[in-house]
């Protein structure tokens, strides 16, 4: 059975294809689906999402209320404070893995799987208060070059964004190519949002590529394929993986602990500081 007809028998619209992956993620184990509207831009979070996490963390929460005089203020300071580390250059993925220091309060912004299974670990519960969440037409940017321009998918973690995904379907015309060209031309690089995510995925019902960091033109996609090609399998889209193993939380969970990793490098034409992101390969 060929890739084409393989697609064809799941559905060739790339509206459907768009909703077959979102609905495969949000009836996943820890996940849900929101809204653009939930998003706020500025604050580059989902604030229900995150508050929901940080109060989670009980007295730590009871702590922040009281050095704050209240819940909404103690929030505002949680905020702060994510925003002021990616203001100040600290990544996404050292915020995930260092939490938040707030007047000497660490809160954590993630759980990472306990290594023992224990339901009445304090970390194993607040492990299971981990949401992610899949965002459909994404709206990423108020600023004027990007009015109005949205993502196919953006997956967040207790509402902070950590990859967006640009999706084709060969059926209609486009297939990865296009995504990748969306990528270089038509999103700006220097968006706050999309500098802060950690990967963005351009994706079509036969192949997958990535890439950890935007630079117009010159952006570099590596592919994020099983082989050379996707083997067909029948009754599913041949990039299935992507959402049915490796966007599971589990999964990213792992890689988020485990293989990614953010550094800063001299730029050898410029001399200035750039952070790098090590997003791991399929094979990895």
């Amino acid at each position: 059975m060929t890739n084409w007809t393989v697609t064809k028998l799941v559905n060739p619209d790339e509206e459907l294809f768009e909703i077959t992956i979102a609905d495969y993620l949000k009836d996943s184990p820890l996940y849900n689906q929101r809204s653009p509207k939930d998003f706020d831009i500025d604050a580059l979070c989902d604030r229900e999402m995150l508050r929901r996490f940080v109060e989670a963390q009980s007295q730590k929460w009871q702590r922040l209320v009281q050095r704050f005089g209240g819940e909404d203020a103690a929030f505002d300071a949680v905020v702060k404070e994510y925003n002021k580390l990616l203001d100040n250059g600290k990544g996404m993925s050292y915020i995930l893995n260092n939490g938040l220091n707030i007047q000497g309060i660490k809160i954590a912004v993630v759980q990472y799987k306990p290594q023992y299974d224990d339901p009445e670990s304090e970390f194993q519960q607040l492990y299971q208060q981990n949401r992610f969440s899949v965002v459909r037409q994404m709206r990423y940017s108020t600023a004027p070059q990007d009015s109005g321009r949205e993502l196919d998918l953006c997956i967040l973690i207790n509402g902070l964004p950590i990859i967006t995904v640009e999706l084709k379907n060969e059926q209609t015309g486009q297939n990865y190519a296009h995504a990748i060209h969306q990528y270089r031309f038509d999103r700006n690089p220097q968006n706050r949002m999309l500098k802060s995510c950690l990967v963005h995925f351009a994706v079509d019902n036969n192949y997958a590529f990535m890439t950890t960091q935007l630079n117009g033109e010159k952006t570099r996609f590596l592919p994020f394929n099983i082989n050379s090609t996707n083997p067909a399998v029948e009754g599913k889209y041949p990039t299935y993986y992507l959402w049915e193993e490796i966007w599971q939380a589990d999964s990213l969970l792992n890689i988020l602990q485990h293989f990614i990793k953010q550094y800063k490098e001299k730029d050898r034409k410029t001399g200035k500081e750039k952070k790098v992101t090590v997003f791991p390969r399929f094979h990895q």
